[in-house]
């Protein structure tokens, strides 16, 4: 019991020293207790230093990014690429209004569009506020169709506010701020709220299958089949739940997610038939050893593993990667083989989920930065583990801070000006860094262990 005499005894009269001891531990116990936040328990010092050091690194990039964008608009007087990270005012929201532009009338299916018909009609939302047939850039410069990507924009950061600030809770109140901040004006999030890609919804999906993973299992399967409705590449994740022998959930998934596109086709004019051949010819489009806009412009803004290659290529012979592709397709499969028996083997949640993410967005030959966004979810489950700081987390954190961050301080001028920079290139470096240290260490014990059993 707190007597409170003027700030006097605490449980009945003590000693002057005792008393002090007291208030001062009364007063951690209080603060610490406020800090959490909500009553929730203070993550521990290990998870405090991982979001400090995360927060440190991208804050450091991203004010590093902006200085030499300003440098290069007011002092040197280069205009874009050289002084933006981005793609451009010019396509500013683009993908947004050129998918909203190919839906408004769902008249056949659109052509050289790989969204699955479920998307067309979710962008056929967005549109419908705005005559499209002024075209999509009439359509950006309109009110309207600026409310409408407000509307999709805002909810994104609302959903991605809630998730940072109720899903990772350091236990000081100052540093979660400082996350939040960190990863609203990172690299993902800004490069994907300029191009208005609808992968900001497949990321609302993506989350809710990883959230509901181990809990529901039903909302687990509508989840990833309304991601992979917006979006293929969260198919990739149907591999986690046949690691976990979850069959049945992975059937209904593919069955779900039929059920929902094929529901969509009687939407579009020109007859069920004719509408899904020209959705699986554009789907064909984007395949591993096809070119889908010119060999330098796949290469500009890519995190695909195939950069590794491609990028060298043009840099240093001076020409377009037009023969390459064909080799692309062993890349991926290698790239699938490895996560598969990674997934058999680890056990950890949230490297299971950040090897599949990074097999999602880099296996796939053209795959724009914006896919960057999906590693927020790994990212966070990351923070909220509890093991104690390892040497092994300086890496983790170098190469994820580094890759909410861009690099882009330099333009290669070859071939065709697309705006190809290191970062297209050191992307999928850091990238395959972190897919082997999460895979290679699984795949050596598998195969030594084989031997053994042998």
């Amino acid at each position: 019991m707190i007597e409170g005499n003027d700030g006097g005894d605490l449980d009945g009269p003590v000693g002057g020293a005792a008393a002090t001891r007291s208030r001062t531990d009364l007063a951690r116990r209080l603060a610490a207790l406020f800090l959490a936040g909500a009553g929730e328990p203070a993550q521990p010092n290990g998870a405090k230093r991982r979001v400090t050091l995360f927060v440190r690194i991208v804050a450091a990039g991203m004010v590093l990014a902006l200085a030499h964008s300003f440098v290069m608009t007011h002092f040197l007087q280069r205009g874009y690429p050289y002084n933006t990270f981005l793609v451009g005012v010019r396509n500013q929201f683009m993908d947004f209004f050129n998918v909203n532009y190919n839906s408004y009338d769902l008249n056949p299916y659109p052509r050289l569009t790989p969204y699955p018909p479920f998307a067309m009609l979710l962008a056929r939302g967005f549109a419908c506020g705005f005559d499209y047939a002024a075209g999509p850039l009439a359509a950006r410069d309109s009110p309207a169709g600026r409310l409408s990507y407000g509307i999709l924009a805002g909810g994104f950061c609302v959903f991605l506010f809630a998730l940072v600030w109720r899903g990772v809770r350091t236990g000081n109140r100052s540093l979660d701020v400082k996350l939040l901040a960190a990863l609203f004006v990172s690299y993902p999030i800004l490069f994907v709220l300029d191009r208005g890609n609808y992968v900001m919804a497949a990321f609302v999906c993506l989350f809710g299958f990883i959230h509901f993973y181990d809990k529901r299992r039903f909302l687990c399967v509508v989840c990833l089949a309304l991601a992979i409705s917006i979006k293929l590449y969260p198919a990739v994740f149907l591999l986690l739940l046949a690691a976990d022998r979850r069959w049945r959930d992975a059937a209904w998934v593919v069955g779900l997610t039929l059920v929902i596109n094929v529901a969509s086709f009687p939407f579009f004019r020109g007859g069920l038939i004719p509408n899904a051949e020209q959705f699986l010819r554009n789907v064909f489009l984007f395949a591993p050893a096809k070119t889908v806009f010119s060999p330098m412009w796949d290469a500009c803004w890519s995190l695909s593993f195939c950069n590794l290659f491609r990028v060298p290529y043009v840099v240093f012979l001076h020409r377009a990667p037009d023969g390459l592709p064909y080799y692309y397709p062993a890349i991926e499969l290698a790239a699938i083989g490895a996560l598969i028996l990674a997934l058999r083997r680890e056990r950890t949640f949230w490297k299971r989920v950040l090897a599949a993410t990074i097999a999602m967005i880099c296996v796939p030959s053209f795959s724009q930065d914006y896919n960057l966004v999906y590693l927020i979810i790994p990212v966070l489950l990351y923070f909220r583990q509890s093991a104690e700081f390892r040497w092994q987390d300086y890496f983790y954190l170098a190469s994820l801070g580094l890759l909410f961050t861009p690099k882009a301080y330099y333009v290669f001028e070859v071939v065709d000006l697309n705006a190809l920079t290191p970062q297209a290139f050191l992307n999928p470096l850091l990238l395959l860094g972190l897919f082997l240290a999460l895979t290679a260490p699984r795949i050596f014990k598998s195969s030594v262990g084989a031997r053994l059993g042998g």
